[in-house]
């Protein structure tokens, strides 16, 4: 965990007899904050004070889409957090036609390769993620129009990094594949 924010504050003023040491402490999770509190007590001057300590996970950019598009209408996105340890996050493509096929690919790094002349693939279309090679981690499934989540459980053993999707599905037809931008996101450790 990184620590954005370290903030102290007075927060309780004891009483304190002079010659006796205590200290106490505990730490807690604010899941509306996305935030880890620790609270302990100490010896300061002639009284016993509390204090409260935030930490934060660093905050990084927001998962963006980059690059063009081809005609695809679906909205591309992250849903959930970007947190190593959640197991509630992946990809949603949403707005497809009914019951197109769609699929997620996932890599380590960015591409441009244009797909004209790859049948059935839109003429106008670009891979933006790689499909083979050292920085291709696969495609994350398949799945039917209109709405499709696609899960992507952030492991405990995940470093920090990005990772880059794009999605691919069937036109309203079932004739032509449309690809969507692609969505980088930085997962936080």
């Amino acid at each position: 965990m990184q620590i954005r924010s370290f903030g102290c504050r007075s927060w309780l003023t004891l009483p304190f007899s002079p010659g006796q040491l205590s200290r106490s402490g505990a730490i807690t999770f604010d899941d509306d904050a996305d935030k880890f509190i620790v609270g302990y007590t100490g010896i300061h001057g002639f009284g016993s004070v509390t204090w409260v300590y935030d930490f934060e996970h660093a905050q990084e950019l927001p998962p963006n889409l980059s690059g063009p598009t081809c005609g695809s209408t679906a909205q591309f996105g992250w849903y959930g957090s970007v947190l190593v340890g959640d197991e509630n996050c992946g990809v949603r493509m949403a707005g497809l036609p009914q019951n197109a096929l769609a699929a997620t690919i996932i890599a380590l790094t960015p591409h441009t390769a244009s797909l004209a002349g790859v049948p059935p693939v839109r003429p106008s279309c670009f891979l933006l993620v790689p499909n083979v090679g050292p920085s291709s981690l696969g495609t994350l499934g398949v799945g039917f129009g209109p709405d499709v989540a696609f899960p992507f459980p952030l492991r405990e053993s995940l470093p920090a990094m990005t990772l880059y999707f794009q999605g691919a599905h069937f036109d309203a037809t079932g004739t032509q594949v449309l690809t969507t931008q692609r969505l980088a996101v930085d997962i936080v450790r």
